[in-house]
């Protein structure tokens, strides 16, 4: 999901660019990561693909679209506070990994010391 955003994430500078064929191989790309990644559960291929079909409304947007006049930028702006929050819950969740797991390790490192001071104390 963080590869899909941040590849998405960039689609702007490809349009800038004049390289907006380059969707395509974003499309490419999904797919060939959804055959061989078949092995992921339900609800997270419903959220991939949630995540995939608002990036390329968002994409199609910016390709198609005409902006307000008011808001020149309004779907680079999209794109963008669409990427950030992928990416965003992409650090809270490794965030919450991290803690977890050094949570536990302390857990476990507490509870071998009290079984050696145990096992101690019977000798």
């Amino acid at each position: 999901m963080f590869l899909d955003a941040s590849s998405i994430s960039m689609f702007g500078l490809c349009i800038k660019d004049e390289i907006p064929e380059i969707l395509f191989m974003f499309l490419v790309y999904h797919i060939v990561t959804r055959i061989l990644c078949s092995h992921r559960t339900p609800k997270l291929q419903l959220l991939k693909s949630v995540q995939i079909a608002i990036s390329l409304a968002v994409c199609g947007l910016q390709l198609f679209g005409v902006p307000p006049k008011r808001y020149p930028y309004l779907f680079e702006l999209l794109n963008a506070v669409f990427s950030f929050g992928i990416f965003a819950l992409f650090w809270l969740y490794l965030n919450y990994v991290m803690i977890s797991g050094f949570i536990s390790q302390l857990q476990n490192a507490q509870q071998q010391q009290q079984t050696s001071q145990k096992k101690k104390k019977v000798q």
